[in-house]
């Protein structure tokens, strides 16, 4: 995945809690992969999540074409209530109470989408659904039941355009609307 700190406050937080690499220990094998997709040796920058342990990496920094390739979690290691849903650009955040910053999980070719009435955001209803209730659900993955009605409904409506935040009242409430 990957994300551009200039999209919106969101993904500049996140941005910001990533630390360089430790560059006296041998890359990872999940940073080897990310150093595949370097687009200049010299100025790309391996960083790392304090918060997941997840590496990633800043291509072009300074740039108008900067952004940070990483990895999405399968499941949040934690067990803090989903606080709200911020949508912007191609990335879904989920914040914790504690307000942690999270992508919501996924496994790979089963992102979720907004504002449309697609497979995203199909899933995205589903995968909040699941959020709302544990926060360590795992990603969607085919079998998942049939989301809410209103939670469905509430995303398709967001603009893909910007930057919406939902709360947990608001997700709740759509939640049981049309139900």
């Amino acid at each position: 995945m990957s994300v551009r700190p200039a999209s919106c406050a969101t993904a500049r937080q996140w941005a910001e809690r990533l630390v360089p690499a430790d560059r006296d220990q041998a890359p990872t094998v999940l940073e080897h992969e990310l150093l595949d997709n370097v687009r200049d040796a010299e100025t790309d920058v391996l960083l790392h999540d304090p918060v997941t342990g997840v590496p990633a990496l800043r291509r072009s920094p300074g740039t108008e074409g900067e952004d940070i390739f990483t990895f999405a979690l399968q499941r949040l290691p934690t067990t803090l209530l989903l606080a709200a849903l911020t949508v912007s650009g191609d990335t879904c955040w989920i914040r914790t109470e504690d307000g942690e910053l999270w992508f919501a999980p996924e496994h790979e070719g089963w992102g979720a989408s907004w504002g449309y009435s697609g497979t995203g955001c199909h899933k995205l209803a589903q995968l909040l659904d699941m959020l709302l209730q544990d926060i360590a659900a795992p990603a969607v993955d085919p079998g998942a039941p049939e989301p809410p009605r209103g939670l469905f409904e509430l995303l398709r409506t967001t603009p893909q355009d910007g930057s919406t935040t939902y709360t947990r009242a608001q997700l709740l409430a759509a939640r049981v609307a049309d139900a």
